[in-house]
């Protein structure tokens, strides 16, 4: 017996009913499969490192950010103390997600961060 049919039923046991309500559900949620492409399309990306003893923003939309407080003093990232010999990661997670530009702000001053990220 198939999904969604009887075999005295419609298509008399075959799954092509159940199958055609499927598809026209996608296609109303997603037209023809072209919104899906784009949504699962991947995008370049680009790595850079950034070795700073002062403060600013880490710039552009960001994908993932690593800092590294490789310093002998405490520094300030996101607005918290981040300790000398502390590693931080921070990954948007799914597919094309990422971070706001702007949205990494850090405080180097009397120490030293390593950061690295991927950007588009």
């Amino acid at each position: 017996m198939s999904i969604g049919n009887k075999k005295t039923q419609g298509g008399k046991g075959t799954n092509y009913p159940w199958q055609q309500m499927v598809i026209n559900a996608i296609n109303a949620l997603f037209g023809n499969g072209e919104e899906i492409k784009k949504i699962l399309a991947g995008k370049s990306k680009t790595p850079n490192m950034l070795r700073t003893t002062s403060s600013g923003t880490v710039p552009g939309e960001t994908y993932s950010v690593s800092v590294a407080n490789v310093g002998a003093a405490d520094g300030i990232f996101l607005g918290a103390t981040i300790k000398a010999g502390e590693i931080l990661d921070f990954n948007s997670g799914a597919l094309n997600n990422s971070f706001a530009a702007g949205s990494f702000v850090y405080d180097a001053t009397g120490t030293e961060f390593l950061i690295i990220y991927i950007y588009n």
